[in-house]
């Protein structure tokens, strides 16, 4: 636990608020940004690594690519 949060905890526990209570509140307010962020993420670099040909080119390609590696 990192000791920033676990200052805020024991400040949260002398006020009177249940531990198990702050615990879920905390983790509760992470699931946004633990959902939103991959989404931003892929949402940018998918257009940026889509391929725009049709799959037999692509295939085509890759196994030109692959023999001329020999």
């Amino acid at each position: 636990m990192n000791v920033k949060y676990s200052i805020y905890l024991y400040r949260e526990a002398a006020s009177g608020i249940n531990r198990v209570s702050y615990f879920v509140a905390v983790n509760v307010a992470q699931i946004p940004i633990i959902l939103i962020t991959p989404v931003v993420y892929l949402s940018l670099l998918y257009p940026l690594v889509s391929p725009r040909g049709m799959f037999k080119y692509i295939q085509t390609l890759l196994t030109m690519g692959q023999s001329s590696q020999k």
